[in-house]
């Protein structure tokens, strides 16, 4: 077999400017509230399997734990821990910048993926290097890349599942081929219990190819491909997930209904610049955010694939993304599952919405670029690029500005961080209190300074030790704290510097009261 050498060296380059890039990078972005109690769990549940023990020797010990410890005991907990082992293994769980560039170097495959199977639909390595930098663009999914350890991941398995059933499918599928779909199947099946909407979408896919093609061994072969791989991805379940070991039977269906609503979260969302309870959120949040936070390059991009639809909608790899997106939807408005911390659920969503988008751009500019127009189209062609630059231009913009929290982008349409940032949540998860903390050491004599940190007061004294930390606002002279829980504590000291992004506070730092030397 014949290889190109000339089609990897762009991968290549483009891989080694990632990892560059990251290693430069990796320490701006701060601590978020999960991070610790996951990386925790992991690391127990990694010490589970070195000892040599397995689902039989858990014994009733925890039935003296609260509900609330249990749910996230590695060993009982319906939440899947697996995909952490690899951190557990490579890293401490108090190392968090050192886990955050590993995370960093773990959303490589994802974009090599994109890389491969784009290079094996338009053939040339330009238009393959053109929709894996789109991906990068998406400040929604790139801002989430560092410090998520929960749903990045979850949106990347899906891509690569997504996407390396399409390119498997290209000419056979292979035991081999199985099991490493079934592999990432088990990571996407395991991290969130919608995860099972994508063995869905993807037989309904083949469905749709059987009868249209009128071919019921393609249904045949469907069935047995993926009933191998859902095999596949139990068996590895079994071995990766305690909770699941136990009872794979009554453990699995008991997470798909009970894991949905994230074991009765009953906190409250910021939504329309009103803070609802868990129970009043509206059906059509999603929707909302799904508008507000898509680049309007994507948003273009939308309106593209329906100028082209005759044409995009013949491959399979278009129609099983778009089968994932009305399954999915479709499930949201039916069983209206709990969700909250902006649109980060659902992440995978707006992760495929990109993919589809980048597969559209890639498929325009090929398109345009081999067929000769005259007249008003040549004009038309002219007005596109024009329109794609600008859109290109200012989504680098934004990342730019908003670095290193991309995740809390809003769109122009909507009016971008600066106007939605006072209605809807942005740095939900804290992770501003990094720079906050780096700033009070910068700029102020800490000889003296007590710090109160309205929550995560551990995470900032990982970032600086020498801070002075107390419990009681009373006690402090400086604080440390978002906008929300200082109205909710009566925080109102006079703020001397703000974490801000487009006008909007992140986390305000403020004098409470003059340092008493005396004391």
């Amino acid at each position: 077999m014949k290889i190109n050498i000339s089609n990897h060296f762009p991968v290549i380059i483009l891989s080694f400017i990632y990892v560059i890039f990251s290693f430069f990078t990796y320490k701006f972005y701060g601590v978020t509230t999960d991070e610790p109690l996951e990386y925790q769990s992991a690391e127990k549940l990694l010490k589970f399997y070195q000892n040599g023990l397995f689902v039989s020797n858990i014994d009733n010990s925890f039935g003296n734990l609260s509900e609330d410890v249990l749910r996230h005991e590695p060993l009982v907990s319906m939440y899947y821990r697996g995909h952490l082992l690899l951190h557990a293994y490579l890293l401490s769980s108090k190392d968090f910048f050192e886990l955050h560039f590993l995370n960093i170097l773990l959303a490589l495959p994802l974009f090599i993926t994109v890389y491969y199977v784009f290079l094996k639909i338009f053939g040339k390595w330009y238009y393959a290097m053109l929709g894996t930098l789109f991906l990068l663009l998406d400040p929604r999914l790139t801002g989430h890349i560092p410090a998520n350890p929960k749903d990045f991941p979850f949106a990347s398995a899906v891509l690569i599942y997504v996407l390396l059933s399409y390119y498997f499918g290209i000419k056979k599928y292979s035991v081999l081929k199985n099991i490493l779909l079934g592999l990432i199947l088990g990571l996407v099946i395991g991290i969130r219990p919608i995860g099972v909407s994508i063995l869905l979408s993807v037989f309904i896919t083949h469905l749709l190819k059987a009868i249209i093609d009128r071919r019921i061994e393609v249904i045949k072969n469907s069935v047995f491909n993926l009933s191998t791989q859902v095999i596949v991805s139990f068996i590895f379940l079994v071995f990766t997930w305690p909770f699941f070991a136990i009872n794979p039977v009554l453990h699995f269906f008991s997470y798909l209904f009970y894991g949905a609503n994230f074991s009765d979260w009953s906190g409250t969302v910021f939504f329309r610049g009103e803070y609802l309870s868990f129970d009043k959120i509206p059906w059509e949040y999603l929707f909302v955010w799904l508008f507000n936070t898509t680049p309007v390059l994507h948003l273009f991009l939308v309106l593209v694939f329906f100028v082209f639809i005759n044409k995009l909608i013949k491959n399979n790899l278009v129609q099983n993304i778009l089968i994932i997106i009305g399954v999915n939807l479709l499930v949201y408005l039916i069983f209206s599952p709990l969700i909250y911390n902006s649109i980060r659920h659902y992440l995978f969503l707006t992760s495929l919405i990109t993919l589809l988008c980048s597969y559209v751009l890639v498929f325009s500019v090929k398109y345009l670029s081999e067929k000769k127009f005259d007249g008003i189209f040549n004009y038309l062609k002219y007005l596109y690029t024009t329109i794609l630059l600008i859109t290109i231009f200012s989504l680098v913009k934004d990342n730019i500005k908003l670095f290193p929290y991309q995740n809390i982008y809003f769109n122009e349409i909507s009016g971008g961080v600066s106007s939605m940032g006072k209605y809807y949540d942005t740095d939900y998860w804290h992770q501003s209190r990094l720079e906050a903390s780096l700033w009070i050491v910068n700029n102020l004599n800490t000889y003296g300074e007590k710090i109160y940190v309205c929550n995560m007061s551990e995470i900032v004294k990982y970032y600086q030790p020498r801070l002075e930390i107390v419990k009681d606002k009373d006690d402090a002279t400086v604080s440390i704290c978002d906008p929300r829980r200082e109205l909710e504590r009566n925080i109102d000291g006079q703020i001397i510097h703000s974490i801000s992004r487009e006008n909007i506070n992140l986390t305000n730092i403020r004098r409470l009261k003059e340092i008493d030397f005396l004391n």
